[in-house]
């Protein structure tokens, strides 16, 4: 982070860590054990964050003007520490009619065929199995693989 702030001249970066819910502890190669979630807390609170002391340059900084993101699939195994100090967004799952739609749309930007494309918006906007945004795009993938593979004389 301050090597980021310090290269960019920004103060208040966007930092992201995804999947904050699956973090675990790191094992230095002599054994001491660190953890993430307790590296992050005193970022996160702003008081502690305005003489955030960096390890690395053994400098006080101001760090409270950094935007924290911090993405999870599943917010019960985000550490209760972290969740007080955020604000929590709860985005719902993508529906059959959401993953249709971006079908189409990604199918299209690929030069899918229109009935390949159709089919497989049609079968997702009715599917009873809840796919996910990766599955979709490994069936788009595979479409795409197929379609444009050497037609067999």
């Amino acid at each position: 982070m301050v090597e980021l702030i310090l290269r960019e001249h920004v103060g208040n970066p966007v930092m992201v860590i995804d999947e904050i819910d699956k973090v675990g502890d790191v094992r230095s190669n002599k054994g001491i054990s660190f953890a993430l979630t307790n590296a992050l807390l005193p970022l996160l609170e702003p008081l502690s964050a305005q003489a955030w002391s960096c390890p690395y340059f053994r400098v006080t900084f101001d760090m409270r003007w950094i935007n924290w993101i911090l993405t999870s699939n599943n917010r019960r195994n985000v550490p209760a520490p972290l969740l007080s100090r955020c604000r929590v967004i709860d985005i719902p799952s993508l529906s059959g009619a959401d993953l249709a739609h971006f079908a189409r749309r990604e199918g299209a930007a690929r030069g899918l065929s229109e009935d390949a494309i159709a089919t497989l918006a049609e079968r997702l906007d009715g599917s009873s199995h809840r796919l996910d945004l990766r599955a979709v795009i490994k069936l788009i993938d595979s479409l795409s693989a197929h379609e444009n593979s050497p037609r067999a004389h």
